[in-house]
């Protein structure tokens, strides 16, 4: 995927901007496939707008988040950002559209526009 974007700009529609961060806690991987870095740190929690990450100790999170601030401050935040997350084993797991898995990713959208950068349009 990443290759066909890269190869030819022309045939994106709009000409748009691609950012690509493909893995932020390497050494957590690396320890044993673990979320947490070598620091000790779940480098999956604190994404609130009220967070302030260590530079220190959360660089991961710490960098991306001051990029993200930039490109706000310049009114340039991403239009569609995409997550891929996998298990242990390496797999992705996409989830249907189930009664269950609706309410629960509703209540999700809900509490990400009060606390978090996410927003529609």
């Amino acid at each position: 995927m990443i290759g066909e974007l890269l190869a030819d700009k022309n045939s994106a529609a709009g000409n748009p901007d691609f950012y690509f961060f493909p893995m932020a806690n390497k050494d957590g991987v690396t320890r044993g496939l673990t979320r947490f870095s070598a620091a000790g740190y779940d480098i999956n929690r604190g994404f609130t707008r009220d967070y302030i990450f260590n530079e220190r100790e959360e660089p991961e999170n710490y960098y991306f988040i001051k990029w993200l601030k930039e490109q706000e401050k310049n009114g340039e935040l991403p239009f569609l950002a995409i997550d891929l997350h996998n298990d242990a084993e390496g797999n992705l797991h996409l989830q249907n559209n189930n009664e269950n898995f609706i309410k629960r990713i509703t209540a999700l959208e809900t509490i990400m526009k009060k606390e978090t950068y996410y927003t529609e349009g």
